[in-house]
């Protein structure tokens, strides 16, 4: 944790005014008959949109003159990590936060997709397109930052493992992950009417 904040406790001003701008807009923007579940996850999955932006392209430097780093060879940096690391816990600690960058990322992506219908193939593929961007910008712009072929991979794992932890908290809570379900504040009475009663509105 304490090596997390030393690498990313330095964007924390840009999260906290990012945050603010979402909420504001969303809030700005939703429309009248959008629920205010359905509001605060749009606000979530935006979140984590802009937090995946931040940290993997927000420029720490710019130069012209820095190289660009590029690998397309799958697994090669996932394997020298693992088995030419001093410290254990570094493969532990870079492979396992890019899977979970991109996790709250399908979490949220299925919760708001209406269409449940082949979710889990949806949203990875949607992961995999904007970890392809954020590997693109990062090879474009010289920032000191590697375009690598094993973030892709464990990015889109991530998405993966976001969509299938959301339909597995749906079993098991249906109702508290029910987006489309609207509650009527109209109370009803009985109305006397020729036939007899009939309910009508109090």
């Amino acid at each position: 944790m304490t090596q997390l904040w030393r690498a990313f406790g330095g964007l924390l001003p840009e999260f906290l005014i990012g945050g603010v701008l979402i909420i504001i807009l969303s809030l700005f923007l939703r429309k009248r008959r959008t629920g205010s579940k359905k509001t605060a996850v749009s606000i979530l999955y935006n979140m984590s949109i802009f937090t995946i932006l931040l940290i993997t392209v927000y420029p720490g430097s710019y130069n012209e003159q820095l190289p660009r780093i590029l690998n397309v060879i799958p697994f090669k940096g996932m394997v020298m990590m693992v088995f030419h690391s001093v410290d254990a816990s570094v493969p532990l600690r870079n492979l396992g936060f890019n899977i979970l960058l991109f996790l709250p990322f399908g979490f949220f992506l299925s919760w708001l997709r209406e269409n449940k219908e082949k979710l889990v193939t949806y949203v990875t593929v949607m992961g995999l397109f904007l970890s392809f961007f954020v590997e693109a910008f990062q090879y474009a712009v010289p920032m000191l930052r590697a375009a690598d072929i094993d973030d892709m991979i464990l990015n889109t794992a991530g998405t993966f493992l976001g969509s299938f932890l959301f339909l597995a908290v749906q079993q098991l809570f249906p109702s508290a992950f029910d987006l489309s379900r609207q509650y009527s504040k109209i109370r009803l009475k009985p109305v006397k009417t020729y036939g007899g009663y009939e309910n009508g509105p109090k």
